[in-house]
């Protein structure tokens, strides 16, 4: 993981990783794949939220389709 994010100290980063483990695993679910982490470091914490916020009604329509 590069040192250099957007996020501004530490529980920011944490808070971060969180949520883009969970990006990661519903574009998992919904593509078949999913960015890198490092590919997330110039987000910023809002941008991650909104981004999971986006993903999170496509996740849940493609799991009740199992």
């Amino acid at each position: 993981m590069s040192n250099k994010t957007a996020r501004k100290n530490w529980e920011e980063e944490a808070e971060a990783m969180t949520i883009i483990c969970n990006i990661q695993a519903m574009q998992s679910r919904l593509y078949g794949d999913n960015f890198s982490y490092d590919s997330f470091n110039g987000n910023s914490l809002a941008e991650l939220r909104a981004l999971q916020d986006r993903l999170i009604p496509d996740y849940n329509a493609a799991v009740k389709q199992r």
